[in-house]
């Protein structure tokens, strides 16, 4: 049998239609893993992102299949599996949890089987049995580590008093495709309340194209595709209009206050827990969009220093980008725990 040349596997959705919240989220989460980390992908789109990362990586060929990585794990080249994607089989899953440690990243959309489950929008049920243990709450926020400095940055730095909330951010995330960023931005075409308007939008977003041609024919509005450096995005907007996946968790960490349109089900745990908070405002479902709420809620943030002020506070105080740092560490004491048979399976 040969040796174990990697600690984790991880099996994520990767094609251009899952958007690019999954692989994000993963990214972050192997970079505190302990021991080397292979990712098994559907397609080719992210892998030379993940090596530029240090990462060896393999194409699965299938948003479903997860036959490369349960033989890897089969041939004792990998110690545990993390599983991240809707479409995944679960009988994968078990066939996994046979042969070695078994993580689901759970946005509480698809029934999944594994020794152990990350979702932030959750906490761990009282007497939830240790086979279904669960890295809950929004302390277990999968970020990048450089989004830690960007909390203390912003916990030091409050925004300015004089810009009045003048320029807004919206980021409806890569793909958008539903298209809300054309119902926004017609509804910004003329608010004088606003300095600026940014766009944020994925390559392969579905309406790239139209998208490019609205935001010309706004004088204040620019657009920024396959942005490299959100974090810069965020410290220079005042607030934004955005989905409530990834983004939300990256915004909440930099404090910027955000009015949130729910793009899909499994975003509904993360604005729930950032609006009891008093972190973010909820405009509602995107099929539900009435432009006229759109324009009232822009304008009462963009004007309200005070209540932009207490969102702000809210969201640094929610997610301060160490989620992936306790995840990996709670990882290795859930994998040594299952080789040692202290984790039923």
């Amino acid at each position: 049998m040969p040796e174990v040349s990697e600690t984790w596997g991880i099996r994520v959705a990767s094609s251009p239609q899952h958007g690019a919240g999954h692989m994000k989220r993963c990214l972050a989460l192997a970079a505190q893993l302990t021991g080397g980390v292979r990712f098994f992908l559907d397609c080719d789109l992210w892998a030379e992102t993940a090596r530029q990362r240090g990462f060896n990586v393999e194409v699965e060929g299938s948003p479903c299949l997860s036959e490369r990585a349960v033989g890897a794990l089969r041939d004792n080249r990998l110690r545990g599996l993390i599983f991240d994607g809707y479409e995944l089989r679960a009988e994968d899953g078990l066939s996994a949890m046979d042969i070695g440690c078994v993580v689901h990243l759970d946005d509480g959309v698809a029934s999944f089987p594994a020794h152990c489950k990350i979702n932030p929008a959750s906490s761990p049920r009282l007497g939830e049995p240790c086979s279904q243990r669960v890295l809950g709450g929004l302390e277990h926020a999968l970020l990048d580590h450089s989004f830690v400095a960007a909390n203390e940055r912003a916990r030091v730095n409050p925004k300015s008093k004089t810009k009045n909330g003048r320029h807004l951010l919206i980021s409806m995330g890569a793909r958008d495709s539903k298209n809300v960023t054309a119902t926004v931005l017609d509804v910004c075409r003329d608010l004088h309340c606003l300095e600026g308007v940014r766009v944020i939008l994925g390559a392969h977003a579905d309406h790239l194209d139209a998208v490019q041609k609205q935001v010309a024919e706004i004088n204040q509005a620019s657009l920024v595709v396959d942005c490299q450096d959100m974090i810069a995005e965020y410290e220079q907007a005042d607030l934004a209009l955005g989905a409530g996946g990834i983004s939300l968790l990256e915004r909440l960490c930099c404090g910027l206050p955000s009015l949130i349109i729910a793009q899909s089900d499994n975003q509904q745990g993360n604005v729930k827990t950032a609006m009891e908070a008093g972190a973010i405002a909820f405009l509602g479902e995107s099929e539900q969009l009435k432009p006229s709420d759109i324009r009232t809620r822009v304008e009462t943030l963009a004007r309200s220093e005070t209540v932009r002020a207490e969102m702000r506070a809210a969201g640094l105080n929610l997610v301060d980008g160490r989620g992936a740092a306790r995840a990996g560490a709670s990882l290795q004491r859930v994998l040594e725990d299952h080789e040692n048979g202290r984790l039923s399976i």
